[in-house]
């Protein structure tokens, strides 16, 4: 990991601080509490137990507004590469083009977690395929 990342979302960029759960490092954003997943992460995730989704899960439930979220305009904090965006049933998800990282709003999470349960993807990584795959429109 090792670089500094910085927010997409918020106006202030401020750096994303390093959290493990489960022995793998995430990124979140301090003020608006998205979350930052590189594709290993994201495979990584995908293998854990239920108690590192729910670590997760209380990691970007924090209470408090944050700083407005803007849309992303911002190329990705790993890679430097294009965000694009992707839609996916009611919401949309930034992803990176070139490394595969995506970014997840605060209470997008479970939002994502379900609608993969609801098209019977097993695995988070199944999800990120498919929320590149679906089409994604290139911001």
């Amino acid at each position: 990991m090792g670089l500094e990342r910085r927010c997409i979302k918020c106006a202030e960029r401020p750096l994303m601080v390093h959290q493990k759960v489960d022995n793998i490092e995430v990124d979140l954003c301090p003020s608006c509490h998205g979350l930052w997943l590189d594709r290993d992460e994201v495979f990584q995730l995908s293998t854990q137990s239920d108690r590192a989704l729910d670590e997760l899960r209380e990691l970007v439930k924090v209470a408090g507004e944050g700083e407005p979220v803007i849309p992303s305009t911002q190329s990705c904090p790993a890679c430097g590469g294009k965000i694009s965006v992707a839609s996916f049933d009611s919401f949309h998800v930034e992803h990176c083009i070139t490394c595969g990282g995506i970014f997840l709003d605060r209470g997008e999470l479970d939002r994502v977690l379900q609608a993969a349960g609801s098209k019977g993807i097993a695995t988070v990584v199944g999800l990120a395929r498919s929320v590149v795959v679906s089409g994604a429109k290139k911001s």
